[in-house]
């Protein structure tokens, strides 16, 4: 006033603007290209942890895109089949704020299987292999058409082929067996194949006629091998013709 006196008075305000965060987790059928993006609004900084329900942990940094985009290299992270994983974004702004989201993903790979009968010529020797991936087990079971049954685990190699040991299996000649493999994952996903094969062994024959110096105590035997029987004709060079069926014995 005129005289001096005076007196002040102040005001302030400011803002202060709150992060916010989304968050996309993409695995993709088989985990072979994951993807972790998401978008942010005031936020100086995003960190993603990412936690599996097998107990895994991983942390990335994101890169903040001026498009308010956000994507983390993923080349450094781990994912594997049959877990579920959370990646949760925090954002974060100078004064400290921070925005939290989340998102979960996860991916099964089916198994596959194939599966090869071999009995061979005469079936001494028979294998039984395959192929499998992303199984953790292959069972077979070979079926006759005689209405055998025999099952069996296989053994799983590293490099995906699998075998059955054929030494407590049994084939028959003139018998057609399929084997079908059948391969699951832990989550009980199962592939299945089949394969078939047969053998037949041929018969074989031998005859000796003996009639001795004098024809009183004739002889007609011989040998054989895979047949069920034996049919003898004799003929003469007076023109007879005489049949016979063979005994055969345990030895052949």
């Amino acid at each position: 006033d005129n005289a001096n006196n005076s007196a002040t008075a102040t005001d302030s305000d400011s803002f202060d603007l709150q992060p916010t965060v989304t968050v996309d987790l993409e695995l993709g059928a088989d985990g072979s290209s994951p993807t972790l993006t998401g978008t942010s609004t005031n936020a100086t900084s995003v960190e993603v942890t990412i936690t599996g329900t097998d107990g895994s942990t991983q942390t990335a940094t994101a890169t903040l895109n001026p498009d308010g985009t956000w994507s983390v290299d993923t080349s450094t992270l781990t994912f594997n089949e049959e877990v579920t994983y959370t990646a949760t974004a925090t954002a974060t702004d100078n004064a400290n704020n921070s925005a939290t989201a989340t998102d979960s993903d996860s991916f099964d790979l089916q198994p596959t299987v194939t599966v090869d009968l071999e009995l061979g010529a005469d079936g001494s020797s028979p294998t039984l292999t395959g192929t499998s991936t992303n199984a953790t087990s292959v069972e077979v079971t070979i079926t006759g058409t005689d209405g055998s049954t025999q099952t069996a685990t296989a053994t799983l190699n590293p490099d995906g082929s699998w075998s059955v040991d054929t030494s407590t299996l049994s084939f028959n000649e003139e018998v057609t067996y399929t084997a079908t493999a059948t391969a699951k994952d832990n989550a009980n996903n199962s592939a299945v194949d089949t394969d078939s094969d047969s053998f037949d062994l041929k018969p074989t024959v031998t005859v000796d006629l003996e009639l001795g110096a004098d024809g009183s105590s004739p002889t007609l035997t011989g040998t054989s091998t895979n047949a069920t029987s034996v049919e003898v004709t004799i003929t003469g060079t007076d023109g007879s013709t005489q049949t016979a069926t063979a005994t055969l014995n345990p030895d052949g």
